[in-house]
């Protein structure tokens, strides 16, 4: 009579589904926890066929009931990211120093973590201690920051998507120049229209015009610029004369 070979051992799963042992015709199943990382788990069959009997002189006792053991290691996703030193809302400045982290606990293994910018991969340097993995993205904000997406990405070996963090940035910034156009020549009595255009900004600026030291009504009108922040474009209409100096 042949000897019985042990139950193969479990394939690699995540802890949350169940781990079957095939023993000929009877199957152990067991369920896990998603705490659960490696150990051992124990597999029997008990002989309950009718016609199936040992001699009285066997020398295997213990026939009628065989146990499988077999060690396993458990493959869990990671816990969803979490970022910390910004929360949507927040505002920044232009020159301010921002550290980022995304930080993913549980996950065996644990998770990999990656930065990106407005889905543009920036940072892919993530450390890991214990249950935690942890991936800091440091930088100094810029004036195209504003309204930049900022995404974090966690993932392992069982993990069919990513999982995802991320925050959208509001940052203050004062434009950078003003530009005035109009005509270059004018004669006296005529009336002419002067132009000025701002830099971006957030917020937009308000532009006001003075001419010889007196203020001027004005027209404005505020748009958004397509790389962040606002442009503010005013006119004035003033007519000419010797008060008139037009610089």
């Amino acid at each position: 009579m042949g000897t019985r070979r042990p139950p193969p051992p479990p394939p690699l799963t995540p802890c949350s589904m169940p781990v079957l042992f095939h023993c000929n015709s009877k199957t152990c199943n067991k369920s896990f926890s998603n705490e659960c990382r490696h150990g051992q788990l124990e597999c029997g069959l008990e002989n309950d066929h009718p016609k199936f009997d040992l001699p009285s002189n066997s020398n295997f006792p213990h026939f009628k009931n065989i146990r499988g053991e077999s060690s396993f290691f458990i493959s869990v996703p990671p816990g969803a990211p979490q970022i910390e030193g910004y929360h949507d809302g927040d505002i920044v400045q232009v020159g301010d120093k921002l550290n980022l982290a995304c930080i993913s606990r549980g996950g065996n293994p644990a998770a990999r973590l990656i930065w990106f910018r407005n889905d543009e991969q920036v940072d892919v340097t993530y450390s890991t201690g214990g249950r935690e993995a942890t991936n800091t993205h440091t930088f100094t904000v810029g004036p195209k920051d504003n309204k930049a997406v900022y995404k974090c990405e966690a993932s392992n070996v069982v993990t069919n998507q990513p999982l995802t963090a991320s925050v959208r940035l509001n940052v203050l910034f004062a434009p950078t120049k003003v530009t005035i156009s109009g005509p270059k020549e004018v004669r006296k009595g005529e009336s002419i229209t002067l132009f000025c255009k701002t830099g971006s900004s957030n917020p937009p600026v308000e532009v006001s015009w003075v001419v010889d030291g007196r203020p001027m009504m004005s027209t404005q009108a505020v748009t958004e610029d397509i790389a962040g922040g606002w442009v503010t474009s005013s006119n004035v209409t003033v007519s000419v004369s010797r008060q008139v100096n037009l610089l």
